[in-house]
Formats: structure tokens, sequence, C-alpha cells
């Protein structure tokens, strides 16, 4: 969309292939529907729950989520951003950073993909700010994304703990950057034990946590080590 637009009552855009919504609003007493396998680009700072502001709005969750933006942009937990559970695609494609504002679940056959140069956020990290992504999916990250961990566990395989928790394929490229972010007053930063297993190598790796860090694992950092806030605790490793 090149300019806003509004949908009159009793009228609905149905979208069965692709539309890119950059920044651009749809309004209106009409009703949205994006069916299944169809694909939504947004660029707008709120996300999906900025792009439509309709009174009816229907999301297949087989559908494709796709994040483009080039400001910082967030997923909410509004009725109008992307469902909670999708089936489909989560691609994350936005160098401004894409925060996580609720869990969402994205199962078999969805990938979850942060592109290259992307940067995601698994919430705050301030207080209970930290959320996951769960489901029967599979994960694509690819090198030069940066993901910020909030979640205390860090990263690991298990599907229960840590900031990811997809149990379908998992890819992680070696030249990805890792900041563990965390301000919540009770909880240390644990790297998790996906690192020297499924990950074994990163090229950044940061730390900000004032409680301080926790190394689960041995890791090969070929970047740059940074310890931004809190003290780093190696353990053995």
């Amino acid at each position: 969309m090149n300019a806003d637009a509004s949908i009159n009552s009793g009228k609905t855009l149905t979208v069965n292939g692709k539309i890119n919504f950059n920044t651009k609003v749809l309004s209106g007493a009409g009703a949205f529907n994006l069916t299944s396998g169809a694909t939504v680009y947004t660029g707008n700072s709120n996300g999906l729950a900025g792009s439509l502001a309709n009174t009816t709005v229907t999301r297949d969750a087989a559908a494709n989520y796709v994040f483009n933006g080039s400001v910082a942009q967030t997923i909410s937990s509004a009725s109008n951003s992307i469902p909670a559970t999708i089936t489909g695609n989560l691609v994350i494609d936005n160098p401004a950073g894409v925060t996580l504002g609720a869990n969402k679940t994205v199962n078999t056959p969805g990938t979850f993909t942060v592109k290259a140069n992307a940067v995601f956020y698994f919430g705050t990290g301030v207080s209970t700010n930290s959320y996951n992504i769960n489901g029967t999916g599979n994960l694509s990250v690819e090198s030069g994304a940066s993901l910020f961990i909030t979640n205390s566990n860090g990263i690991t395989s298990d599907g229960t703990t840590g900031s990811i928790r997809l149990t379908g394929s998992r890819s992680f490229a070696s030249g990805v950057n890792y900041t563990f972010t965390k301000s919540d007053g009770i909880n240390q930063s644990k790297t998790g034990a996906s690192f020297g297993s499924e990950i074994t190598s990163v090229n950044n790796m940061a730390f900000n946590n004032p409680l301080g860090s926790r190394l689960s694992t041995n890791v090969t950092v070929n970047g740059t080590l940074s310890l931004l806030s809190g003290k780093l605790n190696t353990d053995a490793n």
C-alpha cells in the first residue's frame, strides 16, 4: 500500500496472495480477511496491530507474517496482531528491531525465521517483560542476525525452557550476534545448553544484567565479547 485506505461497512477485503502494508493503515467499518497460505508484510511500528484498524479482522493461522519495517516494531497480543498460534511462517526482516510483546506459538509446518541483519528482542527483559517463541515449528537464524535473549535460562533445546522453545528443525548460523539482557532484580542470565551443541560458534556476544551472567557451556566468540553490566561468571567453561 502506498497510502492509508478504508473499507466501507458491508465490504470485505480478502487476501489470497500477498499484501504489503508498508507503514500504511487499513481502517473502516468493513472487514479484512487473510486466508490460509497468504502472506502479509507490515512495516508499521505497531506491527500488524498498527496496520489493521478495521472493525472486523480475520487472520488465518496458516498465513505467513513478515515484519520488514525500517523503524522499530512490536509484536503484540492485540486481537488484530498475528494470532497467538500459527502454522504458517513468521519472518523477522527488520534491522531496526522487532520486539516480542507476547508469547507466540509457531507449529509445524511453520518456520520462525530471523533474516540476515535483522534484530529480534524476546521482550525488553525489564521486570517480567520476557516472552518466548513456542511450538513444534522450525527455526532459522541467518548469519548477521541479532538476538536479544531475555529468558534467564538463555537458549535451550528442551522445548520447555529458554527464549526459543521450538522443537522442529533448528538452524543457527555461525555469524549470529547474541545479547543476554535482563533486569528483573531477581535472576541472573545464563547462556543455555544450546551453546556448544546446536550453536557451535557466534559472531558477537554481549551480557547486560546488573545481577550478573553465567556461561552454561564453552562458547567460541569470533567477533567481540562485551560486558555491558554486571559480572560474568564462566564457572568451569
